[in-house]
């Protein structure tokens, strides 16, 4: 073997020794930093709460336009029973499970609420600690059909449905079309 093939060895092995050393003090001293995620702050957590406080009362006044332009009753609400301190401390869409304590908020019990099924739509609750409630009817065709406009907020709380795209004519017959549904779960760009 060549002098400096051994040479290259020993460097090799002596380093990984070198570095295992360090590595076992640096365990064993508990210097490694334990950081906390940003998440489990107070500040984030009230940042969080601000935030989906925003965004519920930002839905009670088109709520409200609804109510009053078409007269139906649609969307995220409280219902009798519904702890009025919970309200807006899920992000919309979820409801807070379990024992509500003012003073003890666990994001970690927001759970999704129960979506509505095909020919429903959410009536009332999915708000504060309430989950869903889902009434089956047609909801307005100007509500269903403001919904698609661009960043609707109302479009997750109408009837869950689908729509065609990619319209391709049949080969022996022009006057007909053949088309693909859209998962029942999408969003408008």
């Amino acid at each position: 073997m060549d002098t400096k093939y051994i040479i290259l060895f020993f460097i090799i092995v002596i380093s990984m020794f070198f570095l295992n050393t360090i590595s076992n003090n640096t365990i064993s001293n508990n210097t490694i930093e334990n950081f906390n995620s940003p998440s489990d702050t107070l500040e984030i957590h009230s940042l969080q709460l601000d935030e989906n406080r925003e965004k519920y009362q930002e839905f009670q006044e088109i709520q409200e336009k609804i109510l009053d332009t078409y007269n139906f009753q649609i969307g995220y609400n409280s219902i009798n029973n519904t702890n009025s301190n919970s309200i807006g401390v899920c992000p919309l869409g979820k409801y807070y499970v379990g024992e509500f304590e003012k003073d003890k908020i666990d994001f970690k019990k927001c759970k999704d609420c129960t979506k509505c099924n095909k020919g429903y739509y959410l009536k009332h609750g999915c708000s504060g600690n309430t989950d869903s409630i889902c009434e089956a009817e047609k909801v307005p065709h100007n509500i269903f059909m403001n919904s698609h406009t661009k960043g609707s907020k109302i479009h997750n709380v109408i009837n869950p449905h689908q729509h065609p795209y990619g319209y391709k004519y049949q080969i022996n017959n022009k006057s007909k079309q053949n088309h693909k549904l859209s998962s029942i779960k999408h969003n408008h760009l």
